[in-house]
């Protein structure tokens, strides 16, 4: 599957995911963590990441497509720095899903599609599953 076949399957989720409140889909190699932090009333600071469990190499992993809520302008993004577990910080103002489509360095590793339900409002402590 190539870059763009994968942000076609990508576009095509973006219903789907809005449909999938309160489940959260997981891969025994990698985790797709957050926190939330508040800014101002009403607005939400957010980081996304990800991170290895026990025997995955990070540096297996081209990159990190974040998939945010539709009204997220972009509402695509793309990170390539391992280094910082793909670190992404945006705001919010409520509740989303998240998908983070994981991008191997090996074409013929298939992309790993994580989706997290993001509680807006509830400061937390670093999650990741």
């Amino acid at each position: 599957m190539d870059e763009n076949e994968v942000y076609d399957k990508l576009t095509q989720l973006d219903e789907e995911i809005v449909k999938l409140k309160g489940k959260d889909h997981y891969d025994p190699r990698i985790a797709f963590g957050y926190t939330i932090k508040p800014l101002k009333p009403s607005l939400w600071l957010v980081d996304l990441f990800v991170t290895p469990k026990p025997g995955f190499n990070i540096d297996d992993v081209k990159k990190v497509i974040y998939v945010l809520h539709p009204t997220f302008n972009p509402n695509k993004i793309a990170k390539v720095n391992s280094k910082d577990f793909f670190h992404l910080q945006l705001q919010s103002w409520g509740d989303f899903h998240a998908m983070a489509v994981v991008v191997f360095k090996n074409p013929k590793v298939q992309p790993v599609q994580l989706i997290r339900w993001l509680p807006i409002g509830v400061p937390s402590e670093p999650q990741s599953t």
